[in-house]
């Protein structure tokens, strides 16, 4: 979802190892991970039917994983300096390994800020991710690290909680556990096809089709002059019916060539409801825009009437389709718009909620991809405020005809 507003919610947040740029150009969802990792824990139970942590998530995938029972309990808790961390489950598939922790700081107790550090034998790894808060003292964290045969499908990891990985540190607390890999409804492809367009072609190697992510692993080359670190690959998918995914990149290696340059990637789409006769990819790799490059467009609408799915609020935009905003519900708690998109890029959407001369912003949460249907919750606010909802958008993402390929699923 491409985000043109900072976030100002702060019940809601999403940190990201990747640049602003990246957000704008291309909308990309979710976290990548520079090197996977990966865990679970002491006397892990089975997956099972309870309630989990990772429906919380904003991650679409994540909550058909659990939905599926896919996801190991494990609720092995460690606790130093009034800070609490108790991880509670993992999901672990061919595409992807996701831990879901919870960290509670007790009352007067100062929370202080570290990162997140996943060590699997000498290899230590760093994540983007989402958290989610819970209450005051209480978040829910939902780190993500890209597998693709990366990691043995059984192995020990260490999680810890570091100042700086790059500099001689010292653990603040550390737990060690096993992990092994889910492989039910799993597809994995291996088609090998190359597609150019100029100076730059890219080889889809691998493909993983898991009930939490479909997984794309492909390597890319292209020119020196493209290596000044603002040329960026994106891709879409969709099945054979005209649906698009969600997706992500993620960066696995990179080596120089005679002429230029070879990075190894992976990108990361919401999973398929089933698994399709054939998908199509869509590929482009161009120089990204940092924000006043960018010139994001703001679009608002202000809410004089309660909307519906028959009478909704548009927000109309210039390339990326409409935003049309079907339901808001006025709670306690917080404030849930519902919304749907239309138009060719359906997850490049940025939603603020702007009241009594205060703006938020939070991530929309997939409901359901064949409609293209999102909810997103905003701090509560009385039924009688003044609210008016902006979306913003960058330039529109070109995919090059040439690089676009159809990889057959089933025969």
């Amino acid at each position: 979802m491409n985000s043109a507003i900072k976030n100002k919610n702060k019940k809601i947040r999403r940190l990201l190892a990747i640049p602003m740029a990246v957000l704008l150009a291309f909308g990309a969802m979710g976290a990548p991970s520079a090197a996977p990792a990966a865990m679970a824990a002491k006397g892990a139970e089975q997956p099972g039917s309870t309630e989990s942590l990772f429906k919380l998530s904003s991650d679409w995938g994540l909550n058909q994983a659990a939905d599926k029972g896919l996801v190991t309990k494990t609720n092995q808790s460690v606790t130093k300096n009034g800070v609490t961390i108790t991880v509670k489950e993992v999901m672990f598939d061919e595409a992807q390994l996701t831990i879901g922790y919870v960290r509670h700081v007790a009352k007067g107790q100062e929370d202080r800020s570290f990162i997140p550090v996943i060590s699997y034998g000498d290899k230590m790894h760093t994540s983007g991710f989402e958290s989610v808060d819970i209450d005051d003292q209480t978040s829910a964290y939902f780190l993500k690290f890209t597998n693709m045969g990366q990691f043995p499908d059984q192995f020990d990891v260490k999680l810890q909680e570091v100042r700086s990985p790059d500099q001689p540190w010292q653990a603040e607390w550390e737990l060690s556990i096993p992990v092994k890999k889910v492989t039910k409804g799993t597809t994995v492809l291996k088609p090998m096809t190359t597609k150019s367009s100029g100076d730059t072609s890219y080889t889809v190697k691998e493909i993983a089709i898991t009930p939490s992510r479909t997984a794309i692993k492909f390597e890319l080359k292209y020119p020196k002059y493209m290596d000044d670190g603002r040329y960026f690959p994106s891709m879409k998918l969709e099945d054979e019916t005209g649906t698009l995914y969600e997706g992500y990149p993620s960066f696995i290696n990179w080596k120089p060539t005679d002429d230029g340059y070879s990075r190894e990637c992976v990108y990361l789409f919401s999973p398929f409801q089933t698994v399709p006769k054939s998908m199509k990819i869509g590929f482009v790799h161009e120089k990204l825009l940092m924000y006043h490059e960018a010139k994001p467009e703001i679009f608002e609408a202000a809410v004089e009437h309660k909307p519906t799915a028959e009478k909704p609020i548009v927000l109309k935009r210039n390339k990326s389709g409409l935003v049309k905003i079907t339901d808001i519900r006025y709670g306690k708690d917080k404030t849930e718009v519902r919304f749907q998109t239309e138009g060719p890029d359906p997850y490049r959407v940025s939603l603020e909620l702007v009241a009594d001369g205060k703006a938020w912003s939070a991530p929309a949460k997939l409901l359901d991809p064949k409609t293209y249907t999102f909810v997103t919750k905003f701090p509560a606010l009385p039924s009688n405020a003044k609210v008016t909802l902006t979306s913003s958008e960058v330039h529109e993402t070109k995919y090059v005809p040439e690089l676009a390929m159809t990889i057959p699923v089933k025969p």
